[in-house]
């Protein structure tokens, strides 16, 4: 048995969705008119890639969250892209802000109350809070099956669960709740249930945001390296640099290489912009195969094409070593 059932939107006690007036991620696709106004509460993932849609497509959109900036869970640069290109559209957002609670006015308004006594109106409020595990109403509770406190399906590394014969795969175990982890951790547990031998372990799971610009991520981030404390250099390649950017009418955005300084080995990647999501793949097979930024610097690339911003970025790491080896000479010789 492999449980693979999926999630619904998350909803909290205090938003009443009627799926009319105040919509989740799911009954705002059944919209039958483009309202003029829209309150999104929430700044995660799904709040932020319908606010930008809805703002792209000229509705006035307004994400109302606690967070200080929206997708806290990307480094600086990106959410800093993101805001720019909603307030761009014609967006907002207002954080650090509660709600207390949402309703229908009965005219034509929804009135969203926040905790300091505010109130903000708009036609249609999308109240997006993330997703839950669809565990409910399948004969769960008959078993002695191990849940998180998080309500999500505990399984080892094989994707069994504590109970021998029953796997579980995709958003019933939790983060990273994409498609593309789901598929491959279904056929992992396909492979085990059936004796077969797994593929090769990988941590290398691309994150793509599909926001109006997309953002897509892949390996460390500036602030993860940071943490784990390797020293790292980073190369950038602004979009109005690339040919292709220019063709398309997309010259906003960037792409930036996150390598180890001593070696120049790529550590992540992280684009922001047009085709964001398909760029990124050609990072995590370099940090796959452990090239360093020479690579792109080496490779010859088709012109005009996106993925020239990975040889722009290379060759800024590679000034940026030029420029400092002076320094580290100087260096040497005085420890010396």
């Amino acid at each position: 048995i492999i449980l693979a059932t999926g999630s619904r939107p998350r909803h909290v006690s205090h938003i009443e969705v009627d799926h009319e007036h105040v919509v989740d991620s799911d009954s705002i696709l059944s919209l039958p008119y483009l309202p003029r106004t829209l309150i999104v509460l929430g700044s995660g993932v799904i709040a932020c890639e319908y606010a930008s849609i809805f703002a792209a497509l000229g509705c006035a959109v307004t994400v109302v969250d606690k967070a200080a900036e929206p997708l806290g869970f990307l480094d600086p640069a990106l959410r800093a892209g993101f805001l720019n290109a909603l307030c761009s559209m014609g967006g907002r957002y207002c954080g650090g802000l509660e709600v207390a609670g949402a309703r229908f006015d009965g005219f034509s308004q929804v009135e969203v109350l926040l905790n300091n006594g505010e109130v903000f109106r708009s036609d249609i409020v999308l109240a997006a809070f993330g997703r839950v595990a669809n565990l409910d109403g399948i004969g769960l509770d008959k078993l002695e099956l191990a849940i998180s406190a998080r309500g999500h399906v505990q399984v080892n590394e094989r994707f069994e669960t504590n109970i021998p014969g029953i796997y579980a795969a995709g958003d019933a175990i939790g983060p990273p709740a994409l498609a593309c982890a789901a598929a491959d951790q279904g056929r992992r547990a396909a492979l085990a249930a059936f004796g077969l031998p797994p593929p090769p372990a990988t941590s290398l799971v691309p994150t793509g945001v599909y926001t109006i610009p997309e953002i897509a991520c892949i390996g460390l981030s500036q602030t993860e390296a940071a943490a784990k404390k390797i020293e790292v250099i980073v190369g950038r390649a602004d979009f109005h640099e690339v040919a292709r950017a220019h063709i398309v009418g997309e010259p906003t955005g960037f792409l930036t290489l996150v390598c180890e300084r001593s070696t120049t080995r790529v550590l992540g990647v992280q684009v922001l912009g047009e085709s964001a999501t398909e760029l990124v793949h050609l990072g995590q097979a370099a940090i796959a195969m452990s090239a360093t930024a020479d690579f792109f610097v080496e490779q010859i690339f088709n012109f005009p094409t996106m993925t020239e911003a990975y040889r722009i970025a290379a060759f800024d790491i590679l000034k940026q070593r030029t420029e400092a080896r002076p320094i580290e000479m100087k260096l040497a010789r005085a420890v010396g």
